[in-house]
Formats: C-alpha cells, sequence, structure tokens
C-alpha cells in the first residue's frame, strides 16, 4: 500500500504505510495520538491536522489558501527552540518529506494531500509556534 493524493487513511493506515515496523496502539503513543509524528530514524514527519481542534485553552487557527499555503501551529508546548521545531524551520524537502494529513472532524478519516515545503515562521510566535508551508504539487480546489 502507499500513499495517494487526495485518499482517505486512518492513522493506523498511515502508520502501516510510512512505519510498519513499529507497533500502533489506537488513540495512544506517537501515531495513535499525536498530531506531529517523526516516522522512524529520519527526518521525515507526519502532521495530521483537524479543522477547528483545540488542545487545553488553545484552539489551533489552521487554514489552506486557493494557492495551497497552509497556515499551520505546531503544538501549545513547542518553543521556537525545541529540536523538533528547529528540525522543521531547517526542513529541506529534497532530502525529507512532511506528508500532511487533513480532516474537517474527528469522525472523518485524514486526506493525503500532498507533502509540504518550508516556507516561514513568526519568529517571535512560540507556545505553539506559526508556520507556514506550501504544499508541493498543489492543485487548486
Amino acid at each position: 500500500m502507499k500513499l495517494t493524493r487526495n485518499n482517505t487513511y486512518t492513522r493506523e493506515e498511515v502508520h502501516d504505510i510510512l512505519a510498519p515496523e513499529t507497533h500502533f496502539t489506537k488513540n495512544s503513543g506517537t501515531w495513535g495520538l499525536h498530531g506531529i509524528v517523526r516516522v522512524t530514524d529520519s527526518d521525515d514527519f507526519v502532521f495530521f491536522s483537524t479543522e477547528g481542534a483545540q488542545q487545553g485553552t488553545h484552539r489551533f487557527d489552521e487554514s489552506i489558501t486557493k494557492d495551497g499555503v497552509l497556515s499551520w501551529q505546531s503544538q501549545p508546548r513547542h518553543h521556537l527552540d525545541s529540536k523538533v521545531i528547529q528540525t522543521l524551520i531547517h526542513h529541506n524537502e529534497k532530502t525529507n518529506n512532511i506528508y500532511f494529513f487533513w480532516r474537517k472532524t474527528k469522525k472523518d478519516k485524514y486526506t493525503y494531500l500532498g507533502k509540504l515545503a518550508y516556507i516561514s515562521h513568526d519568529p517571535y510566535k512560540e507556545c505553539p509556534v506559526y508556520f507556514k508551508w506550501q504544499i508541493i504539487d498543489w492543485e487548486n480546489r
């Protein structure tokens, strides 16, 4: 099985494609729960985003423009100097992948929208850190 743009997947299906050598536990652990998942032994990541999601008192304000620019926020605990944030800021889409999955509600499967290329981040905001990403090969929807 492989990832196909605009197809829908469960978290477990994404896990089984990208990290079949690791264990998956539904609603728990890195693959079953987190919005940012590092693919085993690499600087590749998976972003799982749910429109209008909330964590504690923080409501994520994420959106996609008609040109495929994603406004995205890290987890509220992340500082600008966090190791994962520094890895994302220095992301090079030619050597590493960030696979982006989006869904409207928690009841929906995730739609794979493609890989991301770093555009920018806000150097003055943290907890969470605010990013702009280009969805590579975006087709106006």
